[in-house]
């Protein structure tokens, strides 16, 4: 909704954009509830600290994914910080 009230008051929202890519939005909004839905229901299942720890994870898994699917450039900075962010994640999870 935020960036609904961006758009409009940037002139920049298009009725006619939406009616063309509904089928889309309409995707994004029942992923975007789904993780909502997982990440709670992940939440009373275990440890805050686990799920937020696999969570932040998705950054690496992005990497990833950038790299080999959309071939991006700056791979190594980027793999620096993936590491450091899965190091992270190590030590919440053993200790």
């Amino acid at each position: 909704t935020g960036v609904t009230i961006v758009l409009l008051f940037k002139k920049k929202f298009s009725a006619a954009a939406i009616k063309l890519e509904w089928k889309n939005l309409l995707l994004v909004g029942l992923l975007t509830s789904a993780a909502f839905v997982l990440h709670m229901t992940a939440l009373s299942l275990t440890y805050v600290a686990y799920v937020v720890a696999l969570k932040r994870m998705s950054g690496m898994i992005s990497v990833f994914l950038g790299y080999f699917f959309l071939k991006e450039a700056n791979i190594r900075q980027r793999l620096l910080g993936s590491v450091i962010m899965f190091v992270g994640v190590l030590l919440i999870v053993l200790f």
